[in-house]
């Protein structure tokens, strides 16, 4: 069977719009600015911006819940504030965060990741393998992007694995089958993807 994999930038077929798909490009850059500047226009102002520092100090504030996810013995979280804009991914002991005042252990700081790599990594997850929870597939956006890069991240060593797996940017996820198997779902590859840019298959 042939799949008609149009409209795409190179064979646009009838679409008008699909040089919006090329985000990085003049085009569409200064389409999206425009676009930026009608809404500030219409609703911007004193209001917004009075609502834009409140909740933005609302977020950043120093008492806020830290919200936890358990895996194995240890409860994990993602913290972001003021002084970590893109974020913590970090760790702790029940007794300590039932204590009130917990020392968090950091596992991976966004802000550092992303100034060394010269990369805008947003955070996106991460999925551990039970039973030790050792072994992660850290996930992360360019910019906050749909598309994510896919990462096998050591916990012990609080370092991504060298020669570990890694999936190039691509909308899909991936799972643990065992320490030494994902099973993928990606659009990365000619042939793979949607003609909205999402996986056709999963494959190990």
């Amino acid at each position: 069977m042939t799949i008609d994999i149009r409209p795409t930038v190179s064979a646009p077929d009838d679409d008008p719009y699909l040089w919006l798909e090329d985000i990085d490009g003049p085009k569409a850059v200064s389409w999206v600015e425009a676009q930026n500047e009608a809404t500030l226009r219409r609703f911007g102002g004193p209001r917004f911006a009075a609502d834009r520092d409140i909740l933005k100090a609302i977020l950043d504030r120093p008492d806020n819940i830290p919200y936890i996810a358990r895996r194995g013995s240890l409860l994990f979280n993602f913290w972001k504030d003021a002084r970590r804009p893109r974020g913590l991914w970090r760790s702790t002991t029940l007794d300590a965060y039932r204590a009130g005042e917990p020392e968090w252990d950091i596992i991976l700081d966004l802000d550092e990741l992303a100034a060394q790599e010269n990369e805008d990594w947003i955070w996106q997850g991460a999925s551990t393998l039970p039973p030790d929870h050792r072994l992660a597939i850290v996930k992360l956006s360019r910019g906050g992007g749909d598309a994510v890069v896919l990462r096998e991240f050591d916990l012990t060593a609080k370092a991504f694995v060298a020669g570990g797996f890694v999936l190039p940017e691509a909308k899909g996820d991936a799972a643990w089958l065992d320490g030494d198997t994902w099973l993928v779902s990606s659009a990365f590859g000619d042939g793979m993807a949607t003609s909205s840019g999402y996986p056709r298959t999963t494959r190990v």
